[in-house]
């Protein structure tokens, strides 16, 4: 079956989406589909064209096109997705959706479409028929979320008729390695919070917990794993409440450096404010990192309360603090909720049965126009 997969961040770009989406990709490949990848520009290093193994992946001025509203870049990129559509002629779209490039999506009759959400929207309303957002929706063959939070916040907006057509097919991720993971270092606790360094990720709320805790646990470090806009405000923030020598930033992180990380931690934290899933508590629980989240999103689904780790109300400082402190006053407990959450975690959200629900769902959609793969 010939798969166009269209995903407007990919490799190298580093985030969440990005890597299920590498991961799935490759793993498709393997089981005989022929996938192209059609993923955004950024940057003029990028190059148009190259392959990611067994994967060709060709790159559009998606960002660029809209942030410049360039309308001759809006339309040769219109163009050339249509002469992609035409080269590949594929059995199947597969497109998730997380941004404005979903005007890119093909007006291709015929060919099957599956679009897929990884997070909430609050700015959207799928209800209108006339928007670019609702023509993509009203096309889509099948919808998918990547929690029960994020499929059901879309339908709340969507036409009563999409909830026919819609499931939850959840992320997954295979260990780093084999065996046991290492307990955490001997030393000062460290705090892992990681991904983009924006209002949404609440980094704030992390550095306000970590000087909460200044006075009971003085050692305890704060690493915050990605970058963004909110660098320079979060760094004069920690260093204004005193915390800013136990506060790290680490940048951009490379998968492999991720792991490293996740095995430096003692707690991992995700306090956002906006989330779809949260793939840093998945990345923490398979290394039997227990994780403190708000209560936000998808992430109550990552996170049984009390059993792998701990939930608190969003944006409340002094309940992360709190939980925070529960977690580093008893070990055992920690230690104990970490190695549930590496249970659950091979359970219910390990790669092979993502790939599988991915793979019987391209069947489902695809298989009457593609026949087998």
């Amino acid at each position: 079956m010939r798969v166009l997969f269209y995903v407007e961040c990919f490799w190298p770009q580093i985030g969440g989406l990005e890597v299920i989406s590498a991961k799935l990709v490759t793993a498709l490949a393997q089981r005989g589909y022929e996938l192209l990848v059609v993923t955004d520009r950024q940057y003029d290093w990028m190059p148009a064209q190259e392959r990611y193994g067994d994967v060709v992946v060709r790159r559009l001025p998606i960002s660029r096109a809209i942030n410049e509203r360039d309308l001759e870049l809006l339309a040769r990129s219109r163009r050339e997705m249509a002469e992609i559509v035409d080269e590949l002629h594929p059995d199947l779209l597969h497109a998730s959706f997380s941004g404005p490039g979903v005007w890119l999506l093909p007006k291709a009759p015929g060919l099957p479409q599956i679009l897929s959400f990884h997070g909430p929207w609050p700015t959207i309303d799928f209800s209108s028929t006339t928007g670019i957002f609702g023509r993509a929706l009203a096309r889509a063959d099948w919808v998918t979320g990547c929690s029960r939070y994020t499929i059901e916040y879309l339908l709340r907006t969507a036409p009563p008729e999409v909830a026919e057509r819609a499931s939850v097919v959840l992320h997954g991720l295979d260990p780093p390695s084999e065996g046991d993971p290492p307990e955490p270092p001997s030393g000062p606790p460290m705090l892992l919070c990681a991904g983009r360094l924006v209002f949404e990720k609440a980094m704030d709320v992390a550095i306000d917990a970590l000087a909460a805790l200044a006075d009971s646990h003085p050692h305890v470090r704060l690493v915050l794993a990605g970058d963004g806009p909110a660098r320079a405000e979060l760094a004069a923030q920690a260093h204004a409440l005193g915390v800013g020598e136990r506060v790290e930033f680490a940048g951009w992180v490379s998968p492999e450096a991720m792991h490293e990380l996740v095995t430096q931690s003692t707690i991992v934290l995700a306090p956002s404010r906006l989330e779809g899933f949260g793939l840093t508590v998945l990345e923490g629980a398979l290394m039997a990192r227990p994780a403190v989240v708000a209560d936000t999103g998808g992430l109550p689904e990552a996170v049984e309360d009390g059993a792998t780790g701990l939930v608190v109300p969003c944006g409340d400082v002094a309940a992360l603090a709190a939980a925070v402190r529960r977690l580093l006053d008893a070990p055992d407990l920690a230690r104990a909720m970490g190695r549930a959450g590496r249970r659950r975690a091979l359970r219910v959200f390990g790669a092979e049965r993502h790939v599988d629900d991915w793979d019987a769902l391209y069947q489902r959609v695809g298989g009457t126009r593609g026949g087998s793969n």
